[in-house]
Protein backbone atom coordinates (compact mmCIF):
# COMPACT_ATOMS: atom_id res chain seq x y z
CA UNK A 1 0.00 0.00 0.00
CA UNK A 2 1.36 3.20 -0.36
CA UNK A 3 0.25 6.05 2.32
CA UNK A 4 0.93 9.49 0.39
CA UNK A 5 -1.62 12.00 -1.15
CA UNK A 6 -2.06 12.71 -4.62
CA UNK A 7 0.12 16.16 -4.84
CA UNK A 8 2.90 14.23 -3.09
CA UNK A 9 3.09 11.70 -5.72
CA UNK A 10 7.23 12.96 -7.04
CA UNK A 11 8.22 14.30 -3.42
CA UNK A 12 11.45 13.43 -2.40
CA UNK A 13 10.11 12.26 0.97
CA UNK A 14 7.70 10.29 -0.57
CA UNK A 15 9.82 8.75 -2.87
CA UNK A 16 12.91 5.70 -2.31
CA UNK A 17 15.49 5.11 -4.64
CA UNK A 18 15.82 1.66 -5.68
CA UNK A 19 19.01 -0.18 -7.93
CA UNK A 20 18.03 -1.66 -11.01
CA UNK A 21 20.33 -3.52 -11.78
CA UNK A 22 23.98 -4.83 -10.29
CA UNK A 23 23.10 -3.86 -7.37
CA UNK A 24 22.51 -7.33 -5.76
CA UNK A 25 21.50 -10.77 -6.48
CA UNK A 26 18.87 -12.07 -7.92
CA UNK A 27 17.34 -15.87 -8.94
CA UNK A 28 15.74 -17.22 -11.82
CA UNK A 29 13.18 -19.71 -11.18
CA UNK A 30 11.61 -21.74 -13.74
CA UNK A 31 8.50 -23.96 -13.52
CA UNK A 32 6.16 -26.72 -15.35
CA UNK A 33 2.38 -27.01 -15.20
CA UNK A 34 -0.28 -28.81 -16.68
CA UNK A 35 -3.81 -28.78 -16.69
CA UNK A 36 -3.63 -31.99 -14.28
CA UNK A 37 -0.38 -31.54 -12.42
CA UNK A 38 2.12 -28.65 -11.25
CA UNK A 39 5.60 -30.01 -11.41
CA UNK A 40 8.80 -28.41 -9.64
CA UNK A 41 9.62 -25.48 -9.24
CA UNK A 42 13.71 -25.41 -10.35
CA UNK A 43 16.01 -22.51 -9.01
CA UNK A 44 19.27 -21.50 -10.08
CA UNK A 45 21.83 -18.47 -9.49
CA UNK A 46 23.20 -18.13 -12.79
CA UNK A 47 21.24 -17.59 -15.95
CA UNK A 48 20.71 -20.84 -18.17
CA UNK A 49 23.13 -21.13 -21.32
CA UNK A 50 21.48 -23.78 -24.10
CA UNK A 51 23.64 -26.54 -22.37
CA UNK A 52 22.11 -26.04 -18.66
CA UNK A 53 18.90 -25.42 -19.75
CA UNK A 54 18.95 -28.59 -21.62
CA UNK A 55 19.91 -30.52 -18.61
CA UNK A 56 17.06 -28.99 -16.67
CA UNK A 57 14.66 -29.93 -19.25
CA UNK A 58 16.02 -33.68 -19.14
CA UNK A 59 16.26 -33.63 -15.56
CA UNK A 60 12.50 -32.02 -14.92
CA UNK A 61 10.56 -32.08 -17.81
CA UNK A 62 11.32 -36.00 -18.92
CA UNK A 63 10.29 -36.97 -15.45
CA UNK A 64 7.41 -34.86 -15.25
CA UNK A 65 6.01 -35.68 -18.30
CA UNK A 66 5.07 -39.42 -17.81
CA UNK A 67 3.34 -37.67 -15.43
CA UNK A 68 0.73 -36.34 -17.35
CA UNK A 69 -1.97 -38.52 -18.60
CA UNK A 70 -2.53 -38.97 -22.40
CA UNK A 71 -6.35 -38.50 -24.05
Amino acid sequence: LIWRKQHESMDPSCVISTVQAGGGGGVMVWTIFSWHNLGPLVSSEHCLNAAAYLRVVADHVHPFMTSVPIF
